[in-house]
């Protein structure tokens, strides 16, 4: 029977997998009550065995945690508290999960699926590494515990990004990570797994704190449970979908993307930036540029900086590389659309840029409007040139609300385009626009 030893005023004292505590007496075990290392509604939440001698409750004792490197929990009883010696460690046989109240709880087994009715309660803060990979626990009390999940082909986190299905108040995001304890029990081939699938429910949100973005999970149905936020070590990036978490295997991969947009709003001459299912949406200033390549196809992209603004003036700084294409819709005007694609369909959403037309030298640009500051000529897109006359004269007319056979090439002319209450309009064409 596998126990955790406390040498406790000059008596030895054992923590049994069954939930009893034997003395040793004599050389021989006795049964001199029952032990547990969840705290009852009352007592705090620490990292520490409670229990009993002759139905008299003793000292509670603080436990080091920590996982070995077959996910199995190892308990050991510091020095402090062991008559000045750190305890012999102790290998628990069981399985991780998360119970009710968000807390991490590894439940002990004596077989691969007979439950030992002793379950032990790991309290600290969760986060995951740089590379996703892994579930670290900063423990309460000092010290840290890590858990190492299931790799993909690249060594990377399968960590599982997706919508929640359960009814909840405003959280509609999913996060699940994947994890085995291999356990080795006697009669039975070595390192049996016995798998641990560990779902949250929550949104994603971006702390200003962390510098970076937290999932918040809370239990569905119960508002006044507090909120646990798990955090990410690495690098999070936007792109066209919403927000990629970036590791570094030897060269840089993206281990799992958060949906979300990024859509200028004219109104808070910003862009509003949400993250996730649950659409938290931040405001954001934008520095960069637009890039298009030196061809005519219609695409482009946005390069350079987001920075996230907060309350009480702090910001979230994320690097942004967004690629899309525009076309002239239907009413003849220009969309700008982001290029998302999913397992099951084609996500496009319009980035609602806005800005001005310049047509000078032959040339047909859009400046888009990106900061407060207005359009730029860094922010241009070239939208025809007159080496393609027959393209130049296509754009011309679509962007003047004119017939082809009107464009006249001989003048100059700045047009500019905006959303009022969400509907993209231009200002009034110019005067001398035709031959």
């Amino acid at each position: 029977m596998r126990e955790l030893k406390l040498k406790f005023n000059g008596q030895t004292r054992s923590f049994r997998e069954d939930g009893t505590v034997a003395v040793i007496v004599n050389g021989t075990p006795v049964v001199k009550g029952k032990w547990r290392a969840t705290p009852q509604s009352n007592q705090s939440k620490d990292n520490s065995i409670r229990y009993q001698i002759d139905n008299a409750e003793q000292p509670p004792v603080p436990v080091k945690y920590s996982f070995n490197d077959f996910n199995q929990l190892v308990a050991m009883i510091p020095a402090a508290v062991n008559g000045g010696v750190d305890s012999e460690p102790c290998v628990w046989l069981g399985k991780i999960i998360i119970d009710d109240g968000h807390d991490l709880v590894y439940s002990l087994l004596t077989g691969p699926t007979t439950p030992a009715n002793q379950q032990i309660t790991i309290f600290g803060d969760l986060h995951f590494d740089g590379t996703a990979a892994d579930l670290v626990i900063d423990l309460a009390g000092g010290g840290r515990a890590v858990i190492k999940g299931e790799k993909g082909s690249k060594k990377i986190s399968q960590l599982t990004i997706g919508q929640s299905d359960v009814p909840d108040f405003d959280a509609k995001d999913l996060l699940r990570f994947h994890a085995r304890t291999q356990n080795d029990f006697p009669g039975l081939p070595a390192r049996f797994p016995n798998r641990a699938d560990i779902a949250f429910t929550g949104k994603w949100d971006i702390d200003p704190n962390k510098s970076g973005i937290v999932f918040l999970s809370k239990i569905a149905g119960t508002p006044s449970q507090p909120t646990i936020a798990i955090g990410f070590a690495g690098q999070f990036k936007a792109v066209t979908a919403g927000f990629a978490y970036i590791v570094n295997n030897g060269s840089p991969q993206i281990a799992f993307t958060v949906d979300g947009s990024h859509q200028w709003s004219s109104a808070d001459a910003s862009f509003k930036v949400s993250v996730g299912f649950s659409n938290q949406v931040f405001l954001a200033n934008f520095s960069g540029k637009i890039k298009s390549p030196n061809t005519t196809g219609p695409q482009f992209s946005l390069a350079g900086d987001l920075t996230i603004k907060h309350e009480q003036g702090k910001t979230t700084d994320f690097a942004l590389n967004l690629e899309g294409q525009y076309e002239f819709d239907a009413n003849k005007r220009l969309i700008f659309k982001a290029n998302v694609s999913s397992v099951n369909n084609e996500l496009n959403y319009d980035l609602m840029l806005e800005g001005k037309f310049v047509f000078r030298a032959g040339k047909l640009n859009f400046q888009a409007k990106l900061s407060k500051a207005g359009p730029k000529p860094s922010t241009a897109i070239l939208l025809a040139f007159e080496g393609n006359r027959a393209d130049l004269q296509t754009k011309l007319a679509l962007v003047l609300n004119i017939t082809e056979d009107e464009v006249d090439f001989d003048f100059e002319f700045q047009l500019k385009m905006q959303f009022k209450g969400g509907v993209l309009i231009k200002d009034k064409q110019p005067k001398l626009l035709v031959a």
